[in-house]
Parts: C-alpha cells; sequence; structure tokens
C-alpha cells in the first residue's frame, strides 16, 4: 500500500512537472514549435518517457487549457454564489474578467491568445465543456440583463459575443504590451475608463 502510494505521488509530480515546463515552451516559442523532444530535455528525461503520461503535445496543450478554465471558472465563484443580478452581476463580472487576465497573463494566453489544435480539442472534449461553462454565466448574466431591462439587445448569444469581444480586446492588447507602442499615458486608468464608458454604453441601448 505505502509503495502505492509512492508511485502514485511520483506519477503526479512528474505529470505536473511535464505541464509546467510545456506551458513555459509553448509561451516562449509557440504551440508548434515545441516539442516533446524539447519538453523532455528541459526535464532531463527520454523524450518516450512523456508517452507514459500524455498521448502527444496535443493532450498536454488540452490538458493545461483544462487548468487553466478551471482556475477561471474558480475566479467567479463568489458572483456565481452571490444574490446579486442582472446589471450589477455583469459588471462585477467584466471586472474580475480583467482581473483575471492581468493578473494570470500566462493562463490567460493558454485559453484565448496561443492558437489550439483544434481537432485534439475537439477528440478529447466534443462540447468544449471546459469553455462552455464558463461563457455560460456570460450568456446568463446577459439573459438576465434583458429579463430586467437594464439593456436591450437583439438576442443573448449575439450580445454576450459582442461583450466579450471587448474585454477579451482589452485584457490582449494591455497583455501583449501593444497599447503601449501608441499610448504613453497612465495605461491601466486609461483601460479603467475604456471600460466605465463599454458599461455606459450598454446602459444606453434601450
Amino acid at each position: 500500500m505505502r509503495n502505492s502510494n509512492k508511485r502514485q505521488l511520483a506519477i503526479e509530480s512528474m505529470r505536473k512537472q511535464i505541464l509546467e515546463v510545456s506551458s513555459q515552451l509553448f509561451q516562449e516559442e509557440g504551440y508548434e514549435q515545441t516539442t516533446l523532444r524539447k519538453i523532455a530535455k528541459v526535464i532531463g528525461c527520454n523524450p518516450a518517457t512523456i508517452y507514459n503520461y500524455y498521448n502527444n503535445k496535443e493532450a498536454i496543450f488540452f490538458a493545461l487549457q483544462e487548468e487553466a478554465f478551471t482556475h477561471f471558472y474558480e475566479a467567479f465563484e463568489d458572483i456565481r454564489l452571490s444574490e446579486v443580478k442582472g446589471f450589477q452581476k455583469l459588471r462585477k463580472m467584466g471586472r474580475k474578467y480583467i482581473d483575471f487576465g492581468l493578473n494570470h497573463p500566462h493562463l490567460y494566453e493558454l485559453m484565448f491568445v496561443l492558437k489550439p489544435p483544434m481537432k485534439a480539442a475537439e477528440a478529447l472534449d466534443p462540447e468544449w465543456n471546459i469553455g462552455q461553462k464558463n461563457y455560460d454565466l456570460l450568456k446568463e448574466a446577459v439573459e438576465e440583463c434583458m429579463e430586467e431591462g437594464s439593456i436591450r439587445l437583439e438576442d443573448v448569444e449575439s450580445g454576450a459575443f459582442m461583450i466579450w469581444s471587448m474585454v477579451h480586446g482589452l485584457v490582449a492588447l494591455r497583455i501583449n504590451k501593444h497599447c503601449e507602442m501608441m499610448m504613453k499615458e497612465d495605461l491601466p486608468f486609461i483601460a479603467n475608463q475604456a471600460y466605465i464608458t463599454f458599461e455606459n454604453l450598454l446602459k444606453s441601448i434601450k
């Protein structure tokens, strides 16, 4: 029994090491340029060893995405468990989304910036449950807003996509430092004011 526990701990430790090294390489070199051989070299093991834990590079990337989306979903727990509804919920979610992206840029890039191997994702999770449950939170908030009359949109799907596109663009521009090339002012202040302006625009859609 004791040997079995040790073996399980060793397996979990190796899986964690593979994911940590892979995440770093994906960030630094990109998905396409990262190979199992490179991952094994950094770890200091034989490339064949990786196959004892993951079938291929696509499975590693998917595992990293799954972890990232799990952390993302957990970040919204206080909002999910609260009584806040409608526009107030949407406002809190927007702030939480931006804070998560800026505070965890590596996780955010794994979720929404790095180009994923979609064929592998479709095979491992055909319904894309790891991302869908997060998106459903947004759609729920948008639907509540429409029901309370705080914003008027054509439909939930297009409204949710518009809102997601805005906050994603704000986060992506910030973490990739694209804003700094054009604006020398206080970027955090400008980004905050931009989000407030977006909130006001949403409230004016009636």
